[in-house]
């Protein structure tokens, strides 16, 4: 069976924030992929009595409800967190207040920082004195090649001699190691913890941000640049932080994959900082 290659990844529950949305490329990856299923089998996995309602949940003109929902849980998943993912999944698709989607949301982005591993790497001086360095550690860790030191100066238009400083900064921080046929990353994500004030770390988002202004030579289907401006208080600053976090977090949740297909690196960075002083009452 030919197989459209947008369907070849079996969807999975973390990737989605809308149930239904889950259960439609779900049945269309299992539709393209089994030859006998059907909305009437899959309904009699599910133990529905009848088909055309799952169709319709399927797409859209009906919606869950708490029953459907815990059957559809417990019978597409064996997992008991699995099961408690796609409730959790159900109840902030459908939530009618702000507040019920910030405790939803929240349960939702705990479950994935639960299952998401980052190894924590200090703000080492030579490790972020240079944007291509943590660039270069993502890039290892796209599936399972084996790089050389030529192929990875092509892909991150470097030249080979900071490539080769990178690589020896990566091994000794134990992110890359060398094998007989070039360097694998040795974990899949990282993170660098916020030091608030570290010259380190303003140096590096320093160097991030000349990389955006000279970005703008590329071609607009390359690059993007997104401002806007907001009043905000002192503790709405700090839950607009707490937002960027859980999209940051949301972001390498949903584009976490191993397929290299048509794929390049895009550097993304956020920056938040007054432009005023504070407002008279």
């Amino acid at each position: 069976m030919n197989v459209n290659s947008s369907l070849q990844k079996k969807p999975q529950l973390r990737d989605y924030l809308e149930a239904s949305f889950y259960l439609r490329d779900l049945y269309n990856y299992r539709k393209a992929t089994e030859e006998s299923f059907s909305y009437e089998s899959w309904a009699f996995e599910l133990d529905f009595q009848h088909r055309s309602f799952l169709r319709q949940v399927v797409i859209g003109r009906r919606a869950l409800t708490e029953t459907t929902a815990q059957q559809i849980a417990h019978r597409l998943f064996t997992d008991p967190k699995e099961q408690r993912h796609f409730m959790i999944l159900f109840h902030y698709s459908r939530s009618r207040s702000q507040q019920e989607r910030e405790i939803f949301g929240q349960q939702l982005m705990q479950m994935l920082k639960d299952n998401y591993a980052q190894m924590e790497v200090e703000p080492s001086e030579d490790f972020l004195s240079s944007p291509l360095f943590p660039r270069l550690q993502v890039l290892l860790s796209l599936g399972d090649q084996h790089r050389s030191l030529q192929e990875l100066s092509r892909l991150l238009q470097a030249d080979s001699f900071e490539i080769e400083k990178g690589l020896l900064i990566l091994t000794r921080l134990q992110l890359a190691q060398k094998t007989e046929t070039g360097y694998k990353a040795t974990v899949n994500s990282f993170k660098i913890p916020n030091n608030l004030g570290s010259q380190v770390l303003l140096d590096y988002h320093q160097s991030n941000l000349q990389d955006a202004i000279k970005a703008r030579s590329l071609p607009p289907e390359l690059r993007r640049y997104k401002s806007f401006i907001l009043a905000l208080a002192p503790s709405e600053f700090e839950q607009f932080l707490k937002n960027m976090d859980a999209f940051v977090k949301e972001q390498l949740h949903r584009f976490d994959t191993s397929s290299q297909e048509r794929r390049r690196l895009f550097q993304v960075s956020m920056n938040l900082f007054s432009v005023s002083t504070e407002l008279d009452v």
